[in-house]
């Protein structure tokens, strides 16, 4: 099976996955696995659509659907995960799962396109994109941080395939992710 294929299957098996908003589900308001869907749905999406997980989050919706369209919010599911990790315990790094929850916030910190730091926002969803990206970015950092104290070489390892898939996706190559 192509890896192209796999990818595409992935990513609908992901978004047929009920939100944890959905009422009377196993899932129910369990923010770490909305936040865990939400960041899958991304990268996924990146990699189906051979697109940076900038673009691959302005495809997915609130719910996780495909979208044809970008959305008017261009980063929905950015802001949708950021506030799913606002109300899980990030302050004790999910605990057990701070793997997880750094792979989440990496992926999610990457979904806003570069900020031209000598450029000031032009309008409220700019200054809104530049926050979401920060809080995603300090998120991350600060997880990474304990967990390379405690484990340095799977963190180093996590961040150096995350940057090679980024790397996959921007040179089109889809024939060599079965590599990374």
């Amino acid at each position: 099976m192509s890896l192209a294929l796999r990818a595409s299957e992935m990513r609908e098996r992901l978004e047929s996955l009920p939100s944890a908003h959905t009422p009377n589900m196993a899932t129910t308001n369990d923010l770490v696995y909305e936040a865990c869907r939400i960041a899958a749905l991304i990268y996924t999406t990146a990699i189906d659509m051979s697109v940076p997980f900038s673009v691959a989050a302005t495809h997915v919706s609130s719910v996780g659907q495909r979208t044809t369209q970008v959305p008017t919010t261009h980063y929905v599911s950015t802001e949708l995960l950021l506030g799913a990790l606002g109300r899980t315990d990030i302050a004790n790094l999910w605990k057990y799962m701070s793997g997880v929850l750094y792979w989440v916030c990496a992926v999610g910190a990457r979904t806003s396109a570069t900020i031209n730091i000598g450029r000031q926002p032009s309008n409220l969803a700019q200054i809104r994109e530049i926050w979401v990206r920060r809080c995603l970015i300090m998120h991350a950092t600060r997880t990474m941080i304990v967990l390379v104290l405690e484990h340095p070489a799977p963190v180093l390892i996590a961040q150096q395939r995350l940057l090679r898939v980024q790397e996959l996706i921007a040179s089109g190559n889809r024939k060599v992710f079965g590599h990374i």
